[in-house]
């Protein structure tokens, strides 16, 4: 793609707009690159684990075992943040410390209150591990430094004590305890017989039986069974700890429902090679129901069959059971959803699509936290996937619509703060012809339940659309219908335009030819006086543009004689000529290079979009044609002309006042700048 290059002239047109009366301020700007939002579709808000899960489980169980009531603030205070010296009372810094109601904690005072000294004997034990697997894991330890040192005196004491609470109520903790005191100890094979016998029967899924199991496979793993060791730690989702050529397979054969693992598959969602490389045991895992939450598997085969191979059927086909199966989180279940919409907008199914923006829209709320990746979830299922699919079925209304809802949900689904001159929506109404516009308006007014839905955010105001379709005619020199919208357009509206400054440019005024280097549009000569302004006294003047152009292109088609034929061909060309030169604001809303829509970064949207096209640019080489254009209609218009007066005013148009009074010295245009220009005799 050419990159955009823009004047000096056209830099000032891109000005924030302010639109009068019942109107609020609204981006005017342009051209745009339309930067297509390409969020994930596989994904889930919870892609990565971290020990902050695992403590806030934790804290979970502990309010489980105290009371609801209680604030997990209060309960990490204690169990994560208190050391063992602030927790047993042993430092003189913290007398308050023994008396445990003086802390204020709700945790500490239901403990207290409840009688319930088993906890506090329990944390003690955790901390004084702790605090000894501390020590011994600093690199500043040396077990024979002089320096005294705070530590249990044995492990055995804190092992002892676990198995002396082996039926307590806080037994499952204990035992946690009594499998990192055997580790810590280096006690590998009494810590594997330690957790099978105080965890046999305690559930796969149970925190503590989970993180006791990470023990028993490092012990595994240092007693050189490093096959067992993979096993439990398989069991466990652990991947990092696996030693294994494919740690995602060797897990996903074991354990496919461990969140450890859908959360790394969803952290690598580019890697194709992973993800293709794991669709034959997804295939496997749903044929032979060897998970729980099967819809994460077969959204993974619709979401490789779509993005990486482009097999929308087979997609299809995936999406729709992953929707009816369970999924490992809400979260990855919604994407799903999303996923299919954008599946339904290449096959162009809109049989949910109404209640699918309504969900959507829920969603998209300013106080959700994920409300704007929404948003870019809801504009590209537009742009990327509804939007082909509506231009090739010809659905241009519905087309402008989806886009504009999209567009205007993008902050907020109240957004209702005017037309965004910049934005896809407006680009791509921009660049039909005015007679698609004008049938797209009537659909709009006339729409069905679905158009009518989304016009509620999408903006189809009247003067917007009346004097975008009557540029769009002004551009295709189509000045009837140009006028009969333009006349319907409210004058503040159009005094309200970024280029409404623009449109004081006198069109029939005949502007020297401009030269063309560095990539910019420059005068041949740079004067402050190049641009002639034509004050309009009217409030509309695309519409005067309009009604004279009219006139002018029926007198040289119709007038009885042929200077009067000839003299409207002239003015014409040079309107024509102006309305996309100097006076460009009567045709376009910006000036420069041609609007590409889409940021040439982006794997699609040029080859995607380029139907769409421009009727017009303003590139070198269409400039230069419409020059060649205007010669051959001015040198066609002069050679009509049969009389030395018809001559002279037509060089008096084209602005030749030497050609007037050298060769017609005798006609009422000689006569009238002699009058008029004090120093003639200067250029003869």
């Amino acid at each position: 793609m050419k990159s955009t290059h823009y004047t000096p002239k056209a830099l000032v047109s891109l000005l924030a707009l302010t639109i009068a009366g019942i109107w609020t301020t609204a981006t005017a700007c342009g051209p745009f690159y339309d930067l297509i939002p390409t969020p994930l579709y596989f994904t889930s808000d919870d892609t990565e684990e971290s020990e902050f899960d695992l403590e806030k489980e934790n804290l979970l169980l502990w309010q489980a075992e105290t009371s609801p009531s209680i604030p997990l603030a209060d309960i990490r205070a204690v169990v994560y943040e208190d050391d063992v010296w602030k927790f047993i009372g042993y430092n003189p810094e913290f007398p308050e410390c023994c008396d445990i109601t003086a802390h204020g904690n709700q945790f500490l005072a239901w403990i207290n209150n409840m009688r319930r000294f088993d906890i506090i004997d329990l944390l003690s034990t955790a901390k004084d591990l702790e605090e000894y697997r501390r020590e011994v894991n600093s690199p500043w330890y040396y077990p024979a430094s002089e320096k005294e040192i705070y530590r249990p005196e044995d492990l055995a004491v804190i092992i002892e004590n676990c198995e002396n609470n082996k039926n307590s109520r806080l037994k499952e903790r204990y035992a946690l305890q009594g499998v990192r005191a055997y580790f810590a100890s280096g006690q590998y094979d009494k810590c594997i017989r330690y957790y099978e016998e105080n965890f046999a029967e305690v559930s796969d899924s149970n925190l503590l039986k989970r993180m006791a199991k990470r023990y028993a496979a490092g012990c595994w793993a240092r007693l050189g069974e490093q096959d067992r060791a993979n096993e439990y730690f398989a069991e466990i989702g652990d991947l990092s700890s696996i030693r294994d050529a494919d740690p995602v397979a060797y897990v996903t054969h074991r354990n496919p429902d461990a969140p450890q693992l859908m959360r790394h598959i969803l952290s690598n969602v580019g890697d194709t090679t992973l993800l293709l490389g794991l669709r034959p045991l997804a295939t496997e895992i749903i044929q032979k129901k060897k998970a729980k939450n099967l819809g994460d598997w077969e959204f993974l085969l619709a979401y490789t069959s779509g993005h990486f191979r482009g097999d929308i059927s087979d997609a299809r086909r995936h999406i729709e059971r992953a929707m009816r199966c369970k999924f490992s989180s809400e979260s990855l279940r919604d994407h799903a959803r999303a996923y299919r919409m954008a599946i339904d907008g290449d096959r162009g199914d809109r049989s949910r699509l109404i209640d699918d923006l309504r969900w959507i829209e829920e969603i998209i709320d300013p106080a959700n936290p994920a409300a704007y990746e929404w948003s870019r979830l809801l504009q590209n299922i537009a742009y990327v996937h509804w939007l082909p699919t509506l231009l090739k079925r010809k659905d241009y209304a519905t087309a402008v619509l989806l886009t504009g809802y999209a567009e205007h949900m993008k902050d907020s689904k109240c957004r209702t703060d005017g037309p965004n001159y910049g934005g896809l929506t407006f680009q791509i109404m921009n660049s039909f012809p005015s007679e698609r516009l004008a049938a797209v308006k009537n659909s709009i007014n006339n729409g069905s339940r679905l158009n009518r839905f989304l016009a509620r955010y999408a903006w189809t105001g009247d003067d917007y659309l009346n004097e975008l379709i009557g540029t769009i005619a002004l551009r295709e020199e189509n000045y009837g219908r140009a006028a009969s919208y333009l006349s319907k357009v409210s004058p503040d509206y159009i005094k309200s335009l970024n280029t409404y400054g623009y449109l004081s440019r006198d069109p029939f005024f005949n502007y020297p030819d401009r030269d063309v280097f560095n990539g910019y549009w420059e005068w041949a000569t740079a004067s402050s006086d190049q641009v002639r302004l034509n004050l309009p006294e009217a409030n509309n003047p695309k519409l005067n543009f309009a009604y004279k152009m009219a006139r002018l292109g029926r007198l040289a088609r119709t007038a009885n004689d042929s200077d009067t034929r000839g003299l409207a061909a002239l003015e014409y060309a040079i309107g024509v000529r102006n309305s996309f030169g100097e006076s460009w604001a009567l045709t376009q809303y910006w000036q420069g290079w041609p609007s590409t829509r889409f940021d040439p970064s982006l794997d699609y949207g040029e080859e995607t979009f380029r139907p769409l096209g421009f009727l017009y640019s303003f590139g070198k080489d269409s400039y230069k044609r419409m020059q060649e254009r205007y010669r051959r209609d001015v040198d066609t218009a002069l050679a009509s002309l049969t009389s030395d007066e018809a001559r002279a005013r037509a060089h008096l148009l084209l602005n030749n006042p030497k050609t007037i009074i050298l060769k017609y010295p005798l006609t009422t245009a000689a006569g009238f700048i002699r009058r008029s220009c004090d120093h003639w005799r200067d250029w003869l």
